[in-house]
């Protein structure tokens, strides 16, 4: 027995009622049954696949992304995100395969392979250093500036004081200071800054090697501007010799 629609009121009945017991109308014979519609298998099927395909496709370029950028490299849980994207992109790349050990297997095998390769090659180079495995870093500590040898020959200090003098009569210096508690201070002219660098460094270099043979103590030479009285630099040899501001 197969089921009609009643042409008049549109309710179910056999199609061996001779009329409705709805409306009562007649039914003749040739009425065509009802057509049993079948539910569409897009729904998981082709339709859902290939959207899987592409959200899966787009996660394993985003990983790609963080890892060419290196974001994937800066710590742990980046790390992590940068392993989930390939991993499950390339599980729903993978999807439609009937194999389970394709679907994900060996995504997991790719995912392994991919995560240290663009490690080695895109991850910069502090990621690296806090990332091996058992590698000790150490800093460079800086070196104890040696302490310069002068010699402190009672002539060859009255040479340097000489020096000196003859720089002050030449309007180089305006004065020297040699404070017995307090750093020796040079007031330089405009003849000083006329000096080319190493010439400005040998003549201050004299006012230290003097100061400093007779106070092991004061072992920088401060400059100051004759005009302005502002502080220009200092000298000191285990400091690298003359820096000028």
């Amino acid at each position: 027995m197969a089921l009609i629609n009643c042409p008049e009121c549109k309710k179910e009945i056999s199609d061996k009622a001779e009329k409705c017991p709805t409306c009562g109308n007649p039914i003749s014979p040739g009425t065509e049954a009802i057509k049993e519609e079948t539910p569409s298998k897009e729904i998981g099927g082709k339709e859902e696949v290939g959207g899987s395909f592409i959200v899966g496709i787009l996660l394993v370029i985003s990983g790609l992304i963080m890892a060419f950028s290196g974001i994937a490299f800066y710590g742990f849980y980046y790390g992590l995100f940068y392993f989930l994207f390939l991993y499950v992109g390339m599980v729903l790349i993978f999807r439609n395969k009937k194999s389970s050990v394709i679907t994900y297997l060996l995504p997991l095998i790719i995912a392994g392979f991919i995560v240290p390769l663009t490690f080695e090659t895109c991850a910069p180079p502090k990621a690296k250093q806090s990332n091996t495995a058992g590698e000790q870093i150490t800093q460079p500590q800086p070196s104890t500036p040696k302490k310069p040898v002068i010699p402190s020959d009672p002539k060859i200090q009255e040479k340097r004081l000489a020096f000196i003098q003859q720089l002050i009569n030449d309007g180089v210096f305006q004065k020297v200071d040699f404070p017995s508690e307090r750093l020796p201070h040079v007031w330089v002219t405009p003849f000083f800054y006329d000096l080319n660098f190493d010439e400005k460094q040998s003549s201050i270099n004299i006012v230290y090697a003097y100061s400093i043979s007779k106070n092991p103590k004061l072992n920088i030479v401060v400059l100051f501007d004759s005009k302005t009285g502002k502080e220009i630099g200092n000298y000191a040899e285990v400091y690298g010799g003359l820096k000028l501001k």
